[in-house]
């Protein structure tokens, strides 16, 4: 499992955590080194993607100055031991005169000055470059702490880089920041493995995979660097059916499951997390489609609270309304919901979203997914042209390919909207059962459907 989900003991919260099994990652010690050109570098993802790892490597593998390590802990959430503690780890590398005056300057209580100020006053004092990495900084909850960060942050002292390791985005005006120049950020996107390194990580543990079952592994994990690493564990044994265990392991598998539940939810507000439970039903999700299967108008509240804990992978599509969840999330929150008819109902109420908006594609899938086959029939009833003349035969095939057959045959619209995307593109499986079917019980459908089916055949 990634170094940085361990909790560091005191007595070495001063050093590099120790990981076994490192991959060399060229491209984001880039980004680490370009990284210097601000007074800080956020690297913001949640648990498992590898953040305190690469971190550590980038350390060993680059000629980065100086380097002052502290993983914050649970002492270190008032200004006086969390100053005291960045003052101790500093004063380690930076040499004398300076590391006396950091000392004094952490100890110094009776001043009445703030001890942010006390100890960006002494960093002045430091020559050359010295880059501090502060881990698991999401542990600091004290707004005197985030504000004497912020300050030394915007009044950047000479050669002092900050590199902060969060599972949450801190409570700073990132946008300001941004423009301003004073921030560069690594995220989830970018610690993603790609194909290359994800081999690399398993050639070090003696598993190998083709290419194809490499491509998927990374597709179903999102790169999580967590999820490649458990998938690892049992890969490593003695007879394993690789293609077996790649086909069904998801976040169903009882260790993701676990993982998952204490690192990425356990740490949510229960109001979070009846959010998450509700919304999982769906691939994406933006405010709006997020308030109609809620019920409730907190969506964008509660979007942009889970983004900054880095909930989401990432906002997908122009101006980022939309988000999407980690697919192995996604599992052990879909596999938490056991009242069929409350998932029904979230499901009916996305599907309705969809269909209101015109998108009959979308609101299909939902339908389905949520055994809704009389909407779902009512909607390709009506749709099946439009959906077959605009080029998605192919899709309404595989979706309704998925259905059984009695639930095909038994709604004639379903029936006639397969028999109509096979026919466009010459796929003629059972297109005599569909189109029979269909033409039994055509009378009984209202006429838009009733004029839509017959057009399959026509």
């Amino acid at each position: 499992m990634p170094a940085e989900e361990v909790d560091t003991p005191s007595d070495v919260k001063y050093a590099v955590p120790v990981a076994l099994h490192i991959v060399d990652r060229p491209r984001l010690y880039d980004l680490l080194d370009l990284g210097a050109e601000s007074p800080v570098t956020l690297l913001s993802a949640s648990a498992g993607w590898g953040k305190t790892v690469l971190v550590g490597s980038w350390l060993a593998a680059r000629p980065v100055e100086r380097p002052a390590w502290l993983t914050v802990g649970p002492g270190d959430d008032t200004p006086q031991t969390f100053w005291r503690s960045v003052a101790t780890a500093l004063a380690a590398v930076v040499g004398t005169p300076a590391d006396v005056l950091l000392r004094r300057a952490a100890d110094d209580r009776g001043s009445g000055s703030d001890p942010a100020d006390r100890v960006a006053d002494a960093v002045r004092h430091v020559v050359g470059p010295t880059v501090l990495v502060l881990d698991d900084v999401h542990r600091v909850t004290s707004p005197e702490v985030w504000a004497g960060l912020q300050r030394l942050i915007t009044a950047p002292r000479a050669g002092l880089r900050l590199v902060v390791l969060t599972r949450r985005d801190p409570p700073w005006p990132l946008h300001r920041l941004r423009l301003a120049g004073l921030v560069a950020e690594v995220r989830a996107a970018d610690l993603a493995f790609v194909p290359p390194e994800a081999r690399e990580l398993f050639a070090l543990v003696g598993v190998e995979l083709t290419t194809d079952q490499l491509d998927l592994l990374v597709q179903r994990t999102d790169g999580w660097a967590a999820g490649l690493r458990l998938a690892a564990l049992p890969l490593r044994a003695a007879g394993v059916d690789v293609a077996r265990f790649l086909a069904s392991f998801s976040g169903d598998d009882h260790t993701v499951t676990a993982y998952l539940q204490s690192e990425v939810l356990a740490p949510q507000s229960e109001r979070a997390l009846r959010f998450l439970e509700k919304i999982c039903i769906l691939d994406l999700v933006c405010a709006e489609l997020a308030d109609a299967v809620t019920g409730e108008d907190d969506g964008a509240e509660m979007l942009a609270e889970l983004a900054s804990s880095n909930l989401f992978v990432q906002s997908v599509g122009e101006g980022g309304r939309w988000f999407r969840l980690q697919g192995f999330v996604t599992d052990v929150l879909r596999s938490r919901m056991v009242e069929p008819r409350a998932r029904r109902d979230l499901h009916r109420r996305a599907a309705e979203w969809y269909r209101r908006r015109s998108l009959p594609e979308a609101a299909i899938r939902l339908a389905l997914a949520g055994g809704l086959l009389p909407l779902a029939a009512e909607l390709v009833g009506v749709h099946v042209v439009g959906l077959v003349l605009r080029g998605r035969g192919r899709e309404l095939d595989t979706m309704l390919a998925a259905v059984s057959r009695d639930a095909l045959l038994a709604h004639p619209e379903l029936a006639a909207g397969l028999a109509g995307a096979r026919m466009v593109y010459g796929h003629d499986e059972e297109l005599a059962d569909l189109i029979g079917a269909a033409e039994a019980r055509l009378e009984a459908l209202p006429a838009p459907a009733r004029a839509g089916c017959a057009w399959c055949w026509t």
